[in-house]
């Protein structure tokens, strides 16, 4: 009986080794996971701050504008330069508009 209680002891060993190891394995991939999306959010907000900052300056210059387009014709009062960037954390993003939502893929 001396030789099943060694095998029952190495099994034990290697199944709590394999616990153990999915374990640290899961734990490192999470965190990755909630860095990663934490950078991502990071990046869209200071987006979405860029753009609505743009959007209240062309409002502004547009309601202090005085000019008055004539009746089927159109007036440039000012433009804009959005500049994004092609890449947040690695990964490619794409802004699509439909309709009045906008929504953001991952393009990767």
């Amino acid at each position: 009986m001396k030789g099943v209680s060694k095998f029952i002891t190495y099994t034990f060993l290697i199944l709590l080794g394999f616990v153990m190891l999915t374990l640290f394995t899961t734990t490192i991939y999470n965190y990755y996971n909630n860095i990663l999306r934490r950078n991502i959010d990071v990046g869209m907000k200071q987006i979405a701050v860029q753009t609505s900052t743009e959007i209240i300056k062309l409002y502004d210059v547009g309601k202090s504008s005085n000019t008055r387009p004539t009746n089927a014709s159109l007036t440039v009062i000012s433009e804009i330069d959005l500049n994004y960037p092609i890449r947040i954390s690695q990964k490619n993003y794409e802004v699509h508009q439909r309709r009045e939502d906008i929504r953001i893929k991952d393009s990767s």
